[in-house]
């Protein structure tokens, strides 16, 4: 945009008078005619954070050199090098000074990509009664609102996450509330986009300081994606599960137990008439069960049983002695967890 055009923008959330114009020209000039940094910068001014005078000291000070002719680099992967232009962003987001409450919507907010989500299932998945706090942000211009759906400026989004760094026990409502909506395996939800879209990108994204509560999530998501062939989605999950168990955040044998269960399921979704090669899978998650039997894990030993009895009875040949063993063992693991009939 020209300076015209970016005095305007400044004007639609602060006055511009011939006393600040010329600050405020060299504000433009500053952040090299930015449109996103100019428009932060305006609403800090608009809402009184700083006066313009203040901002051009502070981005000054910010090792930021007004006369740079540095521009913005993006690389193949869409990743932003750590430019100029970075640098005035992460300035302006740290000037807004948000609170505490402000600081955890937005950790949970940087995991919306691409899709808008709506203002009030946002809230209610992070445990806000109202949504004061989201509208303030989208004031500020950190939060976009259009008519009560939510999205997200890709670069402020990625400023977020170097800034707040989103981690599973900040963001516990939300993944809690995404994990809850998946168990309800029935119910088809017309927002199953934006659903498995938020869980994606926490998978891809989020530090992962509690393993627990991030493989409950996970393992709900996998099946909710399973049900409607989001096997991009399950490969990821499989990717991440695989990554934190050679890593050794997680030694549990449920875990790994798990894996193999989902790593089945996906080889037969993604290759047809896979079914031997889900067998092996699911036979290496019940030996390891087996191999450490303990009462918390029949109920997965019984499901692992009766993947195996699936893959048994559509592989050819067919056994169907080892299917009805399958099968037998499957029922009478789930009859001693009490919950045959639940």
């Amino acid at each position: 945009m020209k300076k015209g055009d970016l005095l305007k923008l400044i004007g639609n959330f602060y006055s511009v008078t011939d006393k600040n114009k010329g600050t405020l020209t060299e504000i433009i000039k500053t952040v090299h005619s930015h449109t996103l940094s100019v428009e932060l910068a305006a609403r800090l001014l608009g809402n009184g954070y700083i006066s313009p005078d203040e901002l051009l000291v502070k981005l000054i000070e910010n090792n930021v050199n007004p006369d740079s002719s540095e521009k913005v680099i993006i690389k193949k992967d869409n990743k932003t090098k750590k430019t100029t232009f970075y640098e005035h962003l992460h300035l302006l987001f740290a000037l807004f000074k948000l609170s505490e409450k402000q600081k955890y919507i937005m950790r949970n907010f940087c995991f919306v990509s691409v899709n808008v989500i709506e203002l009030k299932r946002f809230a209610l998945w992070i445990g806000e009664d109202n949504s004061n706090d989201i509208t303030e942000l989208a004031e500020m211009g950190l939060i976009r609102n259009d008519s009560g759906r939510l999205y997200i400026n890709s670069v402020i989004r990625d400023v977020t996450k170097e800034e707040l760094k989103p981690s599973v026990t900040q963001c516990k409502a939300l993944i809690t509330s995404i994990a809850t909506e998946c168990i309800m395996f029935g119910d088809d939800k017309y927002y199953y986009h934006d659903l498995l879209d938020f869980a994606d990108n926490i998978i891809s994204d989020i530090d992962v300081d509690d393993i627990d509560i991030f493989m409950l999530m996970i393992g709900e998501v996998f099946s909710y994606a399973d049900k409607y062939n989001e096997l991009p989605v399950m490969k990821r999950i499989l990717n991440a599960m695989e990554y934190y168990i050679k890593n050794e955040f997680t030694t549990k044998v449920k875990y790994k137990a798990l894996y193999y269960l989902y790593k089945s399921r996906y080889a037969v979704m993604k290759y047809p008439n896979a079914y031997d090669g889900a067998a092996e899978f699911a036979e290496k998650g019940i030996a390891l069960i087996e191999e450490n039997p303990t009462n918390d894990l029949k109920h997965l030993l019984s499901n692992l049983y009766s993947a195996l009895g699936d893959y048994k009875a559509a592989a050819v040949p067919q056994d169907l002695n080892a299917v009805k063993k399958c099968y037998e063992l499957a029922y009478s693991l789930l009859e001693e967890t009490g919950e045959l009939f639940l």
